[in-house]
């Protein structure tokens, strides 16, 4: 599952010390004996949180009325005899792949178990179509050890309060049955951060919201033991616990449509110049910058010019943002090798950028560019798009395309998504578009940055 694209430090300032989803939750639930914890946590409490805040429902009764089913979710990822539980990551993605089924619709004919499984009725599938989610990432990667684990928390603040549920899987020791009326788990145990550790159990819960001042900061999670277990089925984990016991956190998310008076798609780029400390000036050609602005309205390129000349060995970091939720990706070329490179994203790392005024360091707030040897003019080509696509396929088409300009060659990729450069306004100071409501149906904007590389 693709990871989360990391924010730039300064973003997680201005998280708020509370956020609540609790309002769009339904009624805890109860998995039973069977190990159905993952379709519990994934479709009864994080889809139906998306869809009661899409209805604007806030009544407990119509979302519990109107909750998803944790058992065709389950059903979709496991093909287990027993029921016995199966990888949160499977479920997760059988909500964009397959889709969910209202529990009130989820049609079972009489006498058939569910578990241990037998072939769901085709009608469910039917259903579920209807209810695909837009996305989902992974908010770490446990693939460089335990560096992983620094973020964890600020990661899944920042998924909950922009709006979107996230599902955790935790090592589940006996002290979590034992929480009590005040919601707080106090384990007694040490995991060790070994997630390979057998003597504890594993489970999977929907994180519904967090407070900085409760028990010294903490998460709130719905649970799927009935409303018996915790505060009415609902649960607190202090932050340093769920650092030490979580080690999986896939966020659900959702592209609102934006609201009347927002633009479609809204973002801008900065090229900061590490070896003066500062940003690259650009500067107007005319009516136009130095970034061509590719779109089907003949004289319609708006060209944004970078001033000074990059000598070889510059180094250089990007901040990309978008003010609105986007797939966002750049590709690199130049006019002497005409290699077209994926810049972003790269590495296993989703091009979702969902949250407002979300902004990322290319290649990390870490890391820089360094300009090789090859003079002449280089280009990096952003694409901001509602919709997800498939770069790779964009890639070998800009690739192929191998004569005419660089602006015609991504026109002549993206030609069917392209919006019209006449609904594009661009800001006179700084690297910064704004596309207007709904133009044209079309999903895409693309831009050219183009620099010239010197001795």
């Amino acid at each position: 599952i693709l990871q989360k694209a990391p924010l730039t430090r300064n973003w997680y300032v201005g998280t708020p010390s509370y956020f609540s989803l609790k309002k769009y939750a339904p009624t805890p639930g109860n998995q039973g004996k069977y190990g159905t914890c993952t379709g519990w946590a994934v479709a009864y409490a994080a889809r139906t949180i998306i869809e009661a805040k899409k209805q604007g429902w806030t009544s407990k009764d119509i979302i519990t009325q109107n909750a998803f089913s944790p058992t065709y979710q389950y059903r979709q990822a496991s093909k287990k005899i027993s029921c016995n539980g199966t990888y949160t990551s499977q479920v997760v993605q059988s909500l964009k792949t397959k889709g969910s089924v209202p529990k009130k619709e989820f049609y079972v004919p009489n006498g058939i178990a569910l578990c241990p499984p037998t072939p769901l009725h085709p009608s469910n599938h039917d259903k579920a179509k209807h209810y695909k989610i837009e996305e989902y990432t992974s908010l770490w990667s446990t693939k460089y050890g335990n560096s992983y684990k620094r973020g964890k928390v600020s990661k899944v603040k920042a998924s909950v309060s922009e709006g979107n549920p996230v599902v955790i899987s935790m090592i589940c020791p006996k002290s979590f049955n034992r929480v009590g009326s005040s919601g707080l788990w106090q384990p007694t145990e040490n995991p060790n951060g070994d997630t390979d550790n057998k003597q504890h159990s594993r489970h999977a819960l929907c994180v519904v919201g967090y407070d900085d001042s409760k028990f010294g900061g903490a998460f709130e999670v719905q649970n799927s033991w009935g409303t018996g277990w915790g505060n009415n089925g609902y649960g607190w984990i202090k932050y340093k616990d769920f650092a030490n016991f979580v080690y999986q956190a896939y966020e659900i998310i959702d592209f609102p449509q934006p609201k009347s008076k927002e633009p479609y798609l809204s973002g801008s780029l900065r090229l900061y110049n590490l070896d003066k400390q500062e940003n690259l000036e650009v500067t107007l050609a005319g009516k136009t910058r130095n970034w061509n602005v590719v779109g089907p309205k003949k004289g319609g390129k708006h060209t944004y010019k970078v001033v000074p000349n990059l000598p070889s060995g510059s180094e250089m970091r990007m901040y990309l943002k978008s003010e609105q939720p986007a797939y966002v990706y750049l590709l690199g070329t130049g006019t002497v090798d005409k290699t077209v490179l994926t810049l972003f994203p790269v590495d296993g790392i989703s091009p979702a950028m969902n949250y407002n005024n979300y902004e990322v360091a290319l290649p990390s707030e870490d890391h820089y560019f360094k300009m090789d040897n090859t003079v002449g003019i280089n280009y990096i080509i952003v694409i901001y798009s509602k919709e997800k696509l498939d770069i790779e396929n964009i890639r070998g088409k800009v690739t192929a395309n191998g004569y005419g300009s660089i602006s015609q060659k991504v026109y002549n990729a993206l030609s069917d998504l392209i919006i019209d450069s006449k609904y594009i306004n661009f800001n006179d100071n700084e690297i910064k578009f704004e596309v207007a409501q709904n133009p044209s149906n079309k999903k895409a904007f693309a831009m050219i940055i183009e620099f010239n590389q010197v001795n």
